[in-house]
């Protein structure tokens, strides 16, 4: 299975918050760190200061519980910039509608499985005929 979840952010139907999706188009694919501070669960996140020095104290030996609860009394804005959100948000250079989306999805897709089954039968992917 995938997982992606960052790129329907990053669509006009999407009601994340404008600082979000703006993240998403500004992210490089190295802006991203697995920390357990969202959710007590590991997810990718962008790097901002706060999950750095969550991760920085949990890697020394802080309870990751306690962790969580100073996490969630830090500032609003702090919280505010943290979201999930994977790597591939370096990636993602528009936002578009939902339905160009899976336009794009389902012609990559076809690509793909013509180019695979061209090499299984020795015959030019339908895409190039």
């Amino acid at each position: 299975g995938v997982q992606i979840g960052t790129r329907f952010v990053a669509t006009h139907e999407s009601d994340a918050v404008a600082a979000f999706k703006e993240g998403i188009l500004a992210a490089r694919e190295t802006d991203t760190l697995v920390s357990r501070a969202l959710t007590g669960k590991p997810v990718r996140a962008p790097t901002t200061p706060a999950l750095q020095e969550y991760e920085s104290a949990v890697a020394s030996g802080t309870d990751p519980a306690e962790m969580r609860r100073w996490y969630r009394k830090t500032s609003r804005e702090q919280r505010e910039r943290s979201w999930a959100a994977g790597q591939i948000g370096g990636m993602i250079t528009s936002i578009q509608s939902v339905q160009s989306l899976f336009d794009d999805l389902l012609r990559d897709a076809t690509a793909t499985m013509d180019a695979l089954r061209s090499i299984r039968t020795g015959a030019q992917p339908d895409s190039q005929q």
